[in-house]
């Protein structure tokens, strides 16, 4: 570990006056931060400033101070805590008419500094500073405050200013209050730069990167936080990989097309084919090249004082292009039936969303329990023997299973800072780190291998179609279902401890129940009580899932997600008719009526949906020509087409269950039926049941679609749902 108080020499060139290099310059470490004192007790003040290990201290509202000889005080808007006796202040100033502004003048190793700190958001600030503008040249200026904009963007405040970044060395968070800042300082190499050119002092920025915490006592640098983190994440002590002995099949080729889906569209035919070959060469002897299996984690240049890698918000990791894509093949070869076009992921998520609110429809009158689970970081904790051992038992064809096998084990863990340089290479057996949608496909896998396990047990679950529904589960998503919350809550440990076996974690649990009126509302988990669902709401797959279906509160949400992103895209300003209108079409709609297949609104919920867009397209000023009504219709009915493939699938039975039984009752359960009927192409087909006339006349309900997209119409005084 680094301390704060060494003196490094961090150039070697050897003194020259030509073209060897800069002098050799020794450098002293100035750490200097801003506090928010806010609602802190005078002990706990001081406690931060000297955890910190800082040697300067401005201190935002502090209302609250003991008598300290380090402290200097103006009032309590204007204080500075110094704790390094070297620092000689030769003034303090302050602006009568504006106190929320004090300068600092003070030396450090014969290096003079003006320190400001600026505790309000003053627009006075170059006036106060107009009578020292003169010392610029002679002095290092660093402004902090609580609005200016840090230079490490991860802070929006308190911030530091300078135009000195050459000789700062990092802007670090000290947990939610401070901030802190880390300076080279040397006299020599102050007057040095007084006269040495542009590409003189360019050679002069190659330091070493240290830590604003280096120096405090008990403190790690990030660096060794994060590989902390690491050991304990990826080590698995359990870890056994055993290859498949079975004779291979004939080998799996993949063509140019399954490729170039995958690539970019700017990605060269040579690249392509040259990326074909090698996938090709891996499938057939599964010697997986060494750079596809190094993971770059791209650490910040900022230390952390709670040293919990959950608040390092830039850590994150980089794959190879080809691990990505080869990946993301293999994954849909293994399942060409759950994975593929974007239009199959989605209409797999309204599936799940739509059992869930077609069986909080059905029954009323006997109580049916939800329990959401929330695992904690699935994708980082998943153990890899776990992942290769359910791909075995999901019998995908050996030589997919031999390949997923070599990509995943041996992998390199190289972790990088933003100033480049390895730091550490470790072998990683947690954490799935290939493309999306293998990432996707493999927990899935591991989950369901979970249910299989604890699926044994008879007792749980409700029965649909004469076969029992014990959840719904999506990627990492898993909602547990029974009519009984005993069942789930003498079996919850069993699946907790199943589930830590394979490296997956309950984080949060939410019971959610089809009525409030019967049965009972209290589960234990651990001796602790469950959560139960706010008013019966809960999100599912970015769906709201209600009890009393109410899309009034649905519709709101979505205006607000819309209104987020116009307001996160500044280009907006900039865009002419056509490209807002192409943003409004294929970002904002589709973000606005995801999952609508779900909703039954009604006349009057179409015409407040169609009042918000159509405010939104003034607001974008742009012609509005949308028809939320047959939008709806149009994505109702590409799912009715898609599930009517599907007849064994619970959301299937749940529908022709809900059609049969209004049916009987002489009312007509599906969307938009009077539609069909009216839909002359349909004429002399049997009318009884949507999903029948889907699945028998796939190419006239295409038709139909595009008939629900352009011609349907509607009269604005009905009021019923569709």
């Amino acid at each position: 570990m680094v301390s704060r108080k060494t003196t490094d020499s961090l150039l070697k060139q050897k003194p020259s006056g030509k073209s060897e290099g800069p002098p050799e310059f020794q450098f002293n470490n100035l750490c200097i931060s801003t506090l928010n004192c806010q609602s802190l007790d005078a002990k706990s003040i001081l406690e931060y400033c000297e955890k910190s290990g800082c040697d300067i201290v401005a201190l935002h509202e502090a209302d609250d101070l003991c008598e300290d000889p380090r402290i200097i005080k103006y009032h309590q808007a204007m204080v500075f805590f110094i704790k390094d006796s070297s620092i000689e202040v030769s003034s303090f100033e302050w602006e009568n008419d504006h106190p929320g502004i004090g300068i600092l003048h003070f030396s450090y190793k014969n290096v003079e500094f003006t320190f400001v700190n600026i505790v309000s958001d003053s627009m006075h600030l170059q006036k106060c500073l107009e009578p020292i503008k003169d010392e610029v040249d002679k002095r290092i200026m660093i402004t902090c405050s609580s609005w200016i904009r840090v230079i490490n963007p991860r802070f929006k405040k308190p911030g530091f200013s300078t135009g000195r970044t050459d000789i700062l060395q990092d802007v670090s968070s000290f947990g939610d209050r401070m901030i802190g800042s880390l300076w080279r300082v040397s006299k020599n190499y102050e007057e040095y730069r007084k006269t040495a050119s542009k590409e003189e002092l360019r050679q002069c920025k190659v330091f070493e990167p240290l830590s604003i915490l280096a120096g405090a006592p008990g403190h790690k640098t990030i660096e060794e936080v994060v590989l902390d983190h690491l050991n304990e994440l990826f080590s698995d002590p359990d870890f056994k990989f055993e290859p498949l002995d079975d004779s291979l099949s004939k080998s799996l080729r993949l063509t140019l097309e399954e490729v170039r889906r995958h690539f970019s569209k700017t990605t060269t035919e040579a690249i392509l084919k040259s990326a074909c070959k090698q996938f090709n060469d891996a499938l057939s002897d599964f010697k997986i090249p060494s750079k596809w299996k190094d993971i770059h984690f791209k650490l910040p240049n900022q230390s952390v004082f709670t040293q919990k890698v959950e608040f390092y918000e830039n850590f994150s990791w980089e794959i190879d292009a080809h691990r990505e894509v080869f990946s993301n093949i293999l994954a849909q070869k293994c399942s060409l039936d759950s994975l593929g076009t974007k239009d199959k992921d989605h209409q797999r998520k309204i599936e799940k969303i739509l059992t869930l609110v077609l069986l909080l429809q059905k029954c009323k009158k006997e109580p049916l329990y939800f329990l959401f689970i929330k695992f904690e970081n699935p994708y980082d904790t998943v153990k890899i023997c776990s992942v290769l051992s359910s791909l075995k038992k999901s019998n995908v064809p050996p030589q997919l299973y031999q390949s997923f096998a070599s990509l995943l084990t041996d992998n390199r863990v190289i972790l990088e800072t933003s100033k480049g340089g390895l730091k550490s290479d470790k072998k990683k057996l947690r954490g799935l780190h290939v493309g999306h949608l293998a990432n996707s496909f493999l927990l899935s896998n591991v989950i369901k291998s979970i249910q299989n396990e604890w699926g044994l047990l008879d007792d749980v679950g409700i029965e649909i179609g004469n076969e029992p529904l014990k959840s719904i589960q999506f990627e990492d998503h898993l909602v547990l279902i029974d009519g009984k919350i005993s069942s789930v809550e003498n079996h919850l440990d069993h699946l907790s401890e199943i589930s830590a076996s394979h490296g997956l974690v309950f984080d949060e649990l939410t019971l959610m129940k089809n009525s409030t009126r019967t049965g009972e509302t209290k589960l234990l988990f651990h001796g602790t009580e469950v959560k139960t669902a706010r008013k019966n709401i809960v999100s599912f797959l970015d769906q709201t899932i209600s009890v009393k279906e109410n899309l009034k509160y649905e519709i709101e949400r979505r205006l607000w997600e819309v209104k987020k992103i116009i307001k996160s895209t500044p280009s907006l300003d900039s865009m002419d008719v056509i490209s807002k209108l192409m943003f409004f079409k294929n970002t904002l709609v589709p973000k606005f009526f995801y999952a609508c297949e779900t909703w039954t609104p009604s006349g009057k919920e179409i015409q407040k949906i169609s009042d918000h867009l159509e405010k939104l397209s003034e607001e974008l000023e742009i012609p509005y020509h949308f028809d939320a009504y047959r939008k709806i219709l149009a994505e109702k009915a590409r799912f009715i087409k898609w599930i009517a493939a599907k007849p064994d699938s619970f959301c299937y039975k749940l529908l022709n269950e809900a059609s049969t039984k209004a049916q009987g009752k002489k009312k007509n359960a599906d969307w938009s039926f009077e539609l069909v009927k009216n839909f002359k192409l349909f004429s002399g087909k049997n009318m009884t049941n949507l999903l029948n006339i889907a699945a028998e006349n796939s190419e006239l309900w295409d038709e139909f679609i595009t008939y629900c997209e352009t011609k349907a119409k509607r009269s604005l005084n009905w009021k019923q749902p569709i």
